[in-house]
């Protein structure tokens, strides 16, 4: 089997594939969101805080809220991953923060972890 084929299958596995299926939800609910609130996809008006916290606000309680636990921690896991990369100090302290500004719940940690990724 060649190297090709063998990575083709492994982007085919499904841990590989639920990771993409829920960035991709991410993303849609952001941009639809986006569009709900101002008729715009969210790139566009993604400049100001002001319109960022309404939609954070909403997509936490139409998309984060309605996660489980697993999908939380994985959605958290690859945002760390897509911003911080290899840098495990600078992980940790975005976590530490997003866990002192969250009201305790995990929706408010991975919806920090979102509007601390997009700035």
């Amino acid at each position: 089997m060649t190297l090709a084929k063998r990575v083709e299958r492994l982007e085919k596995a499904e841990v590989f594939a639920d990771r993409q299926r829920l960035l991709d939800r991410l993303e849609h609910a952001l941009n639809g969101t986006a569009l709900r609130i101002t008729g715009k996809l969210f790139n566009v008006v993604s400049g100001d805080p002001a319109i960022q916290k309404l939609i954070f606000d909403d997509l936490e309680k139409r998309f984060i809220r309605n996660l489980s636990d697993a999908e939380l921690d994985l959605l958290a896991e690859e945002l760390g991953h897509i911003a911080f990369g290899d840098n495990t100090a600078a992980l940790e302290a975005a976590k530490s923060k997003a866990m002192r500004l969250s009201s305790g719940g995990a929706g408010g940690k991975v919806g920090q972890m979102i509007e601390d990724e997009i700035r």
